[in-house]
C-alpha cells in the first residue's frame, strides 16, 4: 500500500482549523507511479462533505492533484501520529463521488492480491461520473420465479453454476432478485443489452452500468454490466452473478491485472455478498474457490450446447484444404449465415514446391515470398522488397505449389471461388459486417462482431489446440464455447481438424466435458500449474536479479520473449514475498501480472 507521510505544508496551513483534536483523511493520490498514502487535516467547512472514498483535491509537492479519501478520523486515531498536526496540509476541496465506502476495503484487497497499484484499483472502482446524480430507489417488489434452484440455500456461499452456452441465467437471477439485489457482470456489451431488456420484460428493474451508475447506488433489482461493473455500489450483502466467468474479457488488460471474479469472491469474503460464478467450462481457479459446491441446472429451456459437428480434414480430397463437405453444405443454404473462424491473418505466407518442397524465397533480398492473385493469375512475390517472382519454382523451374499457413484473406477467396457466394473479410475495421453478405471469413474477433450466425465453422483448430501453451486446450473451448452461444441452440458448430479422436474434440463430441474438466484439474496438480500453484508475469530487463531473487524464494522461472518471465511460486503469500523483495532491488522498472489467464 505504501507508506504513510505528510505532504509539506503550504504557507499559512492549518491556521484556519480550529479545535483540539481535528479530522484527518489518509488520501491516495491520483498520480501514476505514487503508491503513498498522505495525510491531510479536513478543514471544518468541508467535514459534511468528505466521507472514505470520495474524491479530493489535495496539494502535494507544489502542485495540485486529485485523489480518494481511504480513511477518516481523529488526529491520534488516525494516520502518522509522528507527524506533527502543525506539519499537515488542509484538503482543498471535494471533487465528488469516488468509490463507495464498504468498496474501498475490497479495493485495498484487490490491489494487494493482484500486487498491484492501490491508485490503479481505485480507479477502475470509481463512478464513471464524478458529480452524482440524486435519483429514487427503483427496487420492485415481484413474485419468485422459478429457476430449479433453492436459492435461498445458495445465499452467501460462493457456487459453480455449470450452464451450458445455449442455456439461460435469465431465470435465475430473477429468483435471487427476490431476496435482494443482484449484480450481474458480463464479458460483452451485447450481453447486457440483451440481459437487461430480458430482465425487465419480468418485470425487474435494472440499471446497465456504466451508463446509469447512479440508478445502481440508489437501488434496482439488478445492476448489469460487463467487467468494470464488478465495481457497482449496490448494497452489502447482495448477490454477485459472474456469467462467464471463464473469459478473459474479465480480466483488466491495466496492472494490476484484477479479473472480476475474484473481485467477487473478495466482496463475499469483506461484504458477505452471495456469488454464483456461471460458466460452460469452469476455470479450475472457479472450482478451487467452491470446493464441491458445483451446481448443474435441472430445468432447462433446450440442450445446454448446440449440434456440434467434427469434419476430419483427412477426408477432403484436395491435399491442404479446408474446404470440407460440411462448410460447403452450409454455405450453399442460402438461408443460413455461415462465420469461418481462422486464428491466421492475412494471405499466405509460406509458398512450398510440391515438387521439391522447398520454400520459395526472393533471390534478391532472400525474403520468403508469398502467393498473389492478379487478374486470376497466381503470382509469387516478395513482400520485402516488392519484386515479382513469376509462378515459377526458384529452385527446380516447376510452376505446382502448396500454400502453408494460409491466413483469412486467403481462405475468403478460395471460398468464393468454390462457392461463387461472396465471402466478407472481417476485420477490426469492419463495420456492421452483418450488413454486407451472409458468409464471413475472420480470425476469432469475428465472434465478437457478428451479432448471430447460423453456423460457425473453425476451418483449422489445430492452429489453436496446437499453441504451445498450458492454456490451449482451456483457450480453445472458450472460443468454441463463445461460438455455442453465437448460434444458440438450434445452429451448428462446425470443427474441422486432422486429430479427431483429441480429448477435447471428444469430449465435445460425447457429452463428456465434466470428464474432461475432472482430468484437466488432474494434469495441473500432477504439474504444479494454478490453481495448485501461484503464478505471474514478470517484465523486467534485469534478468539476472530476477532469476537470484527468484532462487532465494524456492520458486521456479521461465523466459518467455522481450524480457518476459513466467514465475510459479508454491503459494501466493510467497509470490508476494518473492514481488516485494524484486520491487525492493529494482523499484518501478519491474512489471508484474498475477494470474495470467495465459501461460
Amino acid at each position: 500500500m505504501g507508506d504513510a507521510v505528510a505532504p509539506r505544508r503550504l504557507q499559512g496551513g492549518c491556521q484556519a482549523l480550529t479545535g483540539d483534536n481535528p479530522t484527518v483523511a489518509r488520501v491516495v493520490s491520483d498520480v501514476s507511479g505514487i503508491d503513498k498514502w498522505f495525510d491531510y487535516v479536513v478543514p471544518p467547512s468541508l467535514l459534511p462533505a468528505v466521507h472514505v472514498g470520495c474524491r479530493v483535491r489535495v496539494n502535494l509537492n507544489g502542485r495540485r492533484v486529485g485523489g480518494w479519501v481511504v480513511e477518516l478520523g481523529a488526529y491520534g486515531a488516525v494516520g502518522d501520529t509522528s507527524v506533527a498536526l502543525d506539519r499537515l496540509a488542509p484538503i482543498v476541496s471535494v471533487s465528488g463521488v469516488g468509490v463507495d465506502a464498504h468498496l474501498v476495503p475490497v479495493a485495498r484487497a484487490t490491489a494487494a492480491y493482484f500486487a498491484g497499484s492501490l491508485r490503479a484499483v481505485l480507479s477502475s472502482a470509481s463512478s464513471p461520473k464524478v458529480k452524482a446524480t440524486r435519483v429514487a430507489s427503483r427496487v420492485g417488489q415481484h413474485a419468485p420465479q422459478e429457476s430449479g434452484f433453492a436459492v435461498d440455500a445458495l445465499a452467501h456461499t460462493p457456487v459453480v453454476l455449470n450452464v451450458g452456452p445455449s442455456q439461460s441465467v435469465v431465470a435465475l437471477i430473477a429468483e435471487f432478485a427476490a431476496l435482494g439485489p443482484v449484480l450481474v457482470v458480463c464479458p460483452t456489451y451485447r450481453m447486457v443489452r440483451l440481459g437487461a431488456a430480458a430482465l425487465r420484460r419480468r418485470g425487474l428493474t435494472t440499471a446497465e452500468l456504466p451508463e446509469q451508475w447512479d440508478y445502481a447506488r440508489a437501488g434496482v433489482d439488478v445492476s448489469i454490466g460487463t467487467r468494470g461493473a464488478v465495481w457497482a455500489p449496490v448494497a452489502p450483502g447482495s448477490t454477485v452473478i459472474i456469467v462467464d466467468e471463464h473469459d478473459e474479457a474479465l480480466v483488466e488488460e491495466r496492472s494490476p491485472t484484477w479479473n472480476a471474479r475474484q473481485v467477487a469472491l473478495i466482496r463475499h469474503n469483506l461484504l458477505g455478498d452471495s456469488v454464483v460464478l456461471a460458466s460452460p467450462i469452469p476455470s479450475l481457479s472457479a472450482m478451487e474457490a467452491v470446493g464441491s459446491r458445483v451446481l448443474t441446472p435441472s430445468v432447462t429451456d433446450g440442450a445446454a450446447w448446440p449440434e456440434v459437428v467434427i469434419e476430419d480434414l483427412a477426408d477432403v480430397g484436395v491435399a491442404g484444404s479446408l474446404l470440407s463437405s460440411a462448410l460447403l453444405g452450409a454455405i450453399a443454404n442460402p438461408q443460413k449465415t455461415v462465420a469461418c473462424v481462422l486464428n491466421v491473418k492475412g494471405g499466405a505466407r509460406l509458398v512450398q514446391c510440391k515438387s521439391c518442397k522447398e520454400l520459395q524465397r526472393c533471390g534478391t533480398c532472400d525474403g520468403v515470398l508469398s502467393a498473389s492473385s492478379q487478374n486470376g493469375v497466381e503470382t509469387l512475390y516478395c513482400s520485402m522488397c516488392a519484386e515479382q517472382r513469376g509462378s515459377v519454382c526458384v529452385t527446380c523451374g516447376r510452376t505446382a505449389f502448396s500454400t502453408l499457413k494460409a491466413g483469412v484473406a486467403r481462405w475468403c477467396e478460395q471460398i468464393e471461388r468454390a462457392t461463387g457466394v461472396q465471402a466478407v473479410e472481417v476485420t477490426a475495421d469492419s463495420d456492421n459486417p452483418e450488413k454486407l453478405g451472409r458468409v464471413f471469413v475472420g480470425t476469432e474477433a469475428l465472434l465478437h462482431r457478428l451479432p448471430a450466425a447460423d453456423v460457425v465453422v473453425f476451418l483449422d483448430i489445430d492452429r489453436d489446440l496446437g499453441v504451445p501453451r498450458a492454456t490451449a486446450e482451456r483457450e480453445t473451448l472458450a472460443l468454441l464455447s463463445r461460438a455455442a452461444r453465437l448460434v444458440g441452440a438450434r445452429g451448428s458448430v462446425v470443427v474441422q481438424t486432422r486429430q479427431p479422436h483429441h480429448r477435447v474434440l471428444q469430449a465435445l463430441h460425447h457429452h463428456s466435458l465434466n470428464e474432461w474438466m475432472v482430468q484437466d484439474a488432474h494434469r495441473a496438480q500432477m504439474f504444479g500449474m494454478p490453481p495448485f500453484s501461484a503464478m505471474a508475469r514478470i517484465k523486467t530487463s534485469h534478468a539476472d536479479v530476477l532469476h537470484t531473487v527468484c532462487h532465494q524464494f524456492g520458486s521456479s522461472v521461465a523466459e518467455e520473449a522481450d524480457d518476459t518471465y513466467l514465475v510459479r511460486a508454491a503459494t501466493h503469500d510467497g509470490l508476494l514475498n518473492l514481488v516485494a523483495e524484486l520491487r525492493a532491488q529494482l523499484g518501478t522498472t519491474v512489471r508484474v501480472y498475477v494470474d495470467p489467464p495465459r501461460y
